[in-house]
């Protein structure tokens, strides 16, 4: 009987040890895809000239993010960037 639980016990490690090393590869993988997004992001606020004069001038009111986020979602993947934002 020892035997039978002994064999149940290492099949639900192995068991363990699968999932788990599955659910850290998904959050790696989730992980590299937020850093790419950010990096993005930030490049494309870089270029953006209203954006830099804002932080040049420390004036947050010269922030236009509606014209920067449908532009941003016509040349990209990232289609909701205030969502995405928003998430990071």
């Amino acid at each position: 009987m020892a035997f039978y639980y002994s064999r149940i016990d290492t099949s639900l490690q192995k068991r363990y040890a699968s999932t788990s090393h599955e659910i850290y590869e998904q959050t790696e993988l989730l992980i590299d895809e937020k850093k790419e997004a950010i990096l993005l992001i930030a490049l494309s606020m870089s270029r953006d000239l209203k954006i830099r004069e804002s932080l040049n001038w420390h004036d947050p009111n010269m922030l236009d993010f509606t014209h920067f986020t449908k532009r941003f979602s016509v040349h990209t993947s990232l289609k909701n960037l205030l969502d995405t934002i928003i998430i990071l």
